[in-house]
């Protein structure tokens, strides 16, 4: 636990380390304070002679110490125990989330559903057309359709990248559930061209009729040491966390 550093002590006292006691002892003084501007020494050398005249195995120490340019420092118990209480602390509230991957997936599900069902409702502005996102709540499945897909999907909306279908599967240990219950098929509900939400029992929206039962929805995304929840409003469809 202990370091050696120079102390900037010169060496052109170090013949008086091989004296007898009283020498060393007095060269041990007098370098103290030099020492003690690098290592933290305190203010002397207590009890530097022992009874009968000889230089105590401390004295010797520091004599020889400075006699080579050169000091033993090192940690306080205080220091020690305060050390080991922080360690403590990280190995027991920080490290074991670096060893699960559960928070990263169930973090990373969430922002792809969220960024899903944002996607549904701008592909549905731009392309002045009805899109369907049907919330799978037995599998975590989030999928997207330009058709209600009461089954399957006939008409895939494309990815950004070009791909089809458009599917988020939930990773293993990650749940996904709805309040409330979306009250239809697969729960699916959908955006219509001004990105207004509607159940998917509701009617599609025309020119003349335009009548929605949705409600603001609640999305629960639950792992195993995380949960967060997405919000869908209710009239302008705005998806936020």
């Amino acid at each position: 636990m202990k370091s050696l550093r120079p102390s900037g002590v010169a060496d052109r006292t170090g013949a008086r380390a091989a004296a007898p006691g009283r020498t060393v002892c007095g060269f041990a003084r007098s370098s103290y304070h030099l020492m003690g501007r690098d290592c933290g020494f305190a203010d002397g050398i207590d009890d530097c002679m022992d009874a009968g005249g000889r230089a105590t195995p401390g004295a010797v120490a520091e004599a020889r110490a400075a006699r080579h340019g050169w000091c033993d420092c090192g940690f306080t118990m205080v220091e020690l125990v305060i050390t080991i209480l922080i360690v403590g602390v990280l190995a027991v509230a920080v490290v074991p989330r670096f060893f699960s991957a559960n928070v990263f997936e169930t973090r990373g599900y969430y922002d792809y559903v969220m960024s899903t069902l944002r996607y549904a409702q701008k592909t549905a502005i731009a392309q002045r057309r009805v899109v369907y996102a049907k919330l799978d709540t037995s599998n975590g499945q989030v999928s997207l359709c330009f058709a209600n897909p009461t089954a399957t999907c006939s008409i895939d909306v494309k990815k950004p990248t070009g791909e089809t279908p458009y599917v988020v599967n939930a990773p293993s240990g990650v749940t996904l559930s709805l309040s409330p219950s979306l009250t239809s098929a697969n729960n699916t509900m959908f955006f219509d061209a001004r990105g207004r939400p509607y159940l998917s029992t509701d009617s599609e929206p025309t020119d003349t009729s335009s009548t929605s039962n949705f409600n603001t929805l609640t999305i629960t995304i639950t792992g195993s040491e995380d949960t967060r929840t997405i919000t869908v409003e209710k009239e302008s469809g705005y998806v936020r966390s």
